[in-house]
């Protein structure tokens, strides 16, 4: 019963919210195989099926599909929206969008995070500002917070767009790519705030090994890898 009503309560809520917007942009389907280097002549039938057989093999290989390479260009610029600045790297998946090519993530850091961190990301067609005050909060826990920007949001949505249309549309092979490339950025934020923590606390040596929160708590596989780091 309580199942029942809080699900028509949702359904109401969300139909409001999607009814809100007088902004949307009504688009055709597409299959979008050209933006998963397919190719079908056979019409609807050959693109559903030539979908659907990619689509099974990087489930079965999702591992693989997932799999991030570290930034080689980040960098922490001063000024925007996170008190420590803002990051900003290539992106692992390029697109036919510049401004989208370009990752950005305000950074706000803790005092006493003492290797606590987190990567925030907005829900789809979030505005700038969703989540920052999130991050301050955290950062009054002793959470330092990376405050990214999905693929096609923000800095990074095309002019043509005022909405993130391109991360979630009708185009099924373009919101495919839309969303392992923010996966794959959101890996590649983890792996900068992971280097950021070890260069910062490099000079505590064993002290902070010590006192470090990973004794006491789960280890990620971030918190262990520097917990092992500064202990040699």
């Amino acid at each position: 019963m309580i199942g029942r009503l809080y699900a028509r309560w949702m359904d109401r809520w969300e139909t409001e919210l999607a009814n809100r917007d007088t902004n949307r942009t009504g688009r055709p389907f597409e299959w979008g195989l050209d933006w998963l280097e397919l190719t079908s002549p056979d019409g609807d039938r050959g693109a559903f099926e030539a979908f659907a057989a990619w689509s099974a093999e990087r489930i079965a290989r999702s591992e693989e599909f997932f799999r991030h390479v570290a930034p080689e260009d980040a960098r922490l610029e001063s000024g925007g929206a996170g008190a420590g600045g803002t990051l900003t790297f290539t992106s692992t998946i390029p697109s036919p969008h510049p401004e989208n090519n370009v990752v950005h993530a305000e950074y706000f850091p803790a005092e006493r995070a003492e290797g606590r961190a987190v990567v925030v990301i907005p829900q789809w067609n979030a505005d700038f500002e969703s989540h920052l005050g999130l991050c301050r909060l955290l950062n009054r826990f002793g959470l330092s917070a990376l405050r990214l920007s999905p693929a096609y949001h923000h800095k990074r949505m095309p002019r043509e767009l005022t909405r993130a249309d391109y991360h979630v549309s009708a185009n099924l092979g373009r919101t495919v790519q839309a969303t392992r490339q923010s996966v794959l950025d959101a890996r590649a934020c983890l792996d900068w705030l992971e280097g950021a923590a070890t260069r910062g606390w490099a000079s505590w040596g064993q002290a902070w090994a010590r006192a470090s929160p990973c004794s006491r708590r789960p280890m990620s596989r971030a918190c262990a890898r520097r917990r092992s780091i500064m202990s040699r």
